[in-house]
């Protein structure tokens, strides 16, 4: 059997260089940050997909797998976000439009990678003192990535994604 884990776990996103934000439609956050006003300010984000397939399917075959995604985890701390996203949680409450945002910490605050995410539920909500956990699940996703050059400009940019309600490329 082959398996493949896809995963971003940048711990301790501040001292790696990257300021993170996590935009979902309706709820607000606190973030002050230029350009991210009210977003919510995260401080982890860990996610996976996996793809498991036997051997010779690699081509597509009949014993291909089928990439299975799990709930994107995002630490942060409890915020004015953190009341409605338990609210949309206990009742179900679907969010048509997310996006997750990691900027190069420095003068400039240049998007390196962003993370678009359609049709979002909260999965999980838990509440550790003033720190919190929640599970986003999601429908699709798309990374977006940009190299920066040693003069911090923006060098390239690689764009990929999945519709997994439609199992697509998007």
């Amino acid at each position: 059997m082959f398996m493949l884990a896809f995963s971003v776990v940048p711990a301790a996103a501040a001292s790696t260089g990257y300021n993170m934000f996590l935009k979902l439609n309706g709820i607000p956050g606190e973030s002050v940050t230029k350009g991210y006003e009210k977003w919510i300010q995260i401080q982890d984000v860990s996610f996976e997909v996996e793809n498991s397939s036997t051997a010779g399917s690699l081509g597509g075959g009949a014993g291909a797998g089928k990439a299975v995604r799990k709930a994107i985890a995002i630490n942060k701390n409890f915020d004015i976000s953190s009341i409605p996203l338990f609210m949309d949680m206990v009742m179900g409450k679907t969010i048509d439009k997310g996006q997750i945002v990691f900027l190069k910490s420095g003068k400039e605050t240049l998007p390196v990678i962003t993370i678009d995410l359609d049709k979002i539920s909260v999965g999980k909500f838990n509440l550790n003192n003033s720190d919190e956990t929640i599970e986003l699940n999601y429908g699709a996703i798309n990374f977006i990535y940009t190299a920066v050059g040693p003069d911090g400009k923006p060098t390239n940019t690689i764009t990929g994604g999945w519709d997994f309600m439609k199992n697509e490329k998007k």
